[in-house]
């Protein structure tokens, strides 16, 4: 409230020296100086503006849409082949079964059961009840 207060004290003084005395400040002489180049840059935005009319900016508009989906698909598609290289690589990767190792977890209880001479063991045992 008191700044406000000094605040229209102080433009009350200003405008009394601009009214009674002549008195140009800072302000005034960079307005001044400043106002032909605010209107040569008005004038130049409102010329670049005059160009954009309803018919050009549903082209920029298509144009910006048909560019995303194209990279999109471009990345889609980069990331898809990645993902096929992985997976193709992954499965061409294949264990040495040769020196008597078991493929499976199952597959070996079978195979140390047989070595044993033990019957295997099966998982889901359902006449104990």
């Amino acid at each position: 409230m008191i700044v406000s207060g000094a605040v229209i004290a102080f433009l009350y003084f200003h405008n009394h020296l601009e009214l009674n005395h002549g008195a140009v400040t800072k302000i005034q002489s960079i307005r001044v100086k400043t106002d032909p180049l605010i209107e040569r840059l008005k004038q130049r935005i409102n010329h670049a503006l005059s160009y954009l009319t309803l018919r050009h900016f549903s082209i920029f508009l298509h144009n910006l849409f048909v560019y995303a989906a194209r990279f999109f698909m471009h990345l889609s598609r980069k990331v898809h082949d990645s993902s096929a290289r992985l997976a193709e690589k992954a499965s061409q990767r294949r264990e040495d079964l040769s020196k008597g190792k078991a493929a499976s977890f199952y597959l070996k209880q079978i195979k140390d059961a047989k070595d044993n001479g033990d019957k295997p063991e099966s998982g889901g045992d359902m006449g104990n009840m």
